[in-house]
């Protein structure tokens, strides 16, 4: 019977550090996001909680009996309060023990987008043919080259990285982007296709753009559109060997978009 309990709480606390392993909602709900999580997994009201901050300082947290975080020491004014729990992501210990880190924000912010040629299929007569990538592959298609209509169709998406981004880098993560959004535009039953030119795709940013957003990715070739770009680079001939020649030189020498 005691065998079992421990195991069960044993399991509470692996589901407990699941859920407080996950970036809370760093913004004025970020109390009411973390006492709901306590509670879902009964913690009660009372039950002492020990914080460290990213400068190694401990604070003793509590539940009161409206389910609101608050400071142990009722000494602690409001404002020592907010400056405690504003900001912070947590993860809970086996021990009971909450530790709590400020994201990590420090890095390179850049916005990525593509531009694209669209062509009908019920219009013109076709006197071209171009390779398109669908959901179900990569595919052929005759088209009008009178009747191209080349634009930015699809949204862009920001990106942030520790390390800056040398220019090859950049190019091979504007090759993921033109490639998945082609993908994308293209899974669709219509009579359109759209064609995405890596080289008609731009990077913007650098220095300080998306400074308030959580740095998630060591470099760029930690992000899903670099797997993308290399897997298209690979499929349109290009010499991978060469590009990551190109990398390193680029890093010896410190060419980055900075």
């Amino acid at each position: 019977m005691e065998k079992r309990v421990i195991n069960e709480e044993f399991r509470r606390m692996q589901s407990l550090a699941g859920v407080l392993n996950e970036n809370i909602d760093l913004s004025d709900n970020t109390e009411k996001s973390l006492t709901q999580q306590l509670t879902k997994h009964k913690f009660k009201p009372g039950q002492v909680f020990t914080f460290v901050d990213d400068e190694g300082n401990k604070t003793e947290m509590t539940m009161d009996n409206s389910g609101n975080f608050v400071p142990a020491d009722d000494s602690i004014d409001e404002v020592s309060k907010k400056d405690i729990i504003t900001g912070i992501v947590c993860t809970m210990l086996a021990t009971g023990m909450v530790s709590c880190t400020k994201p990590n924000t420090d890095g390179f912010g850049y916005n990525v987008n593509s531009k694209a040629t669209e062509y009908p299929l019920d219009k013109g007569t076709p006197n071209k043919t171009i390779t398109i990538s669908t959901p179900k592959g990569d595919k052929e298609v005759e088209v009008d080259s009178n009747m191209a209509d080349t634009k930015f169709y699809s949204g862009s998406q920001p990106l942030k990285f520790e390390k800056p981004m040398t220019p090859t880098q950049a190019l091979i993560i504007k090759i993921g982007h033109a490639y998945q959004t082609e993908k994308n535009q293209n899974n669709r039953n219509t009579n359109r296709v759209w064609d995405y030119d890596p080289e008609n795709s731009d990077i913007t940013g650098g220095g300080t753009m998306y400074q308030d957003n959580e740095t998630p990715f060591k470099s760029a070739e930690d992000h899903p559109l670099w797997k993308l770009g290399m897997e298209a680079a690979k499929n349109a001939g290009m010499d991978i060997d060469k590009i990551l020649s190109k990398i390193k030189t680029e890093k010896d020498a410190g060419t980055y978009i900075k």
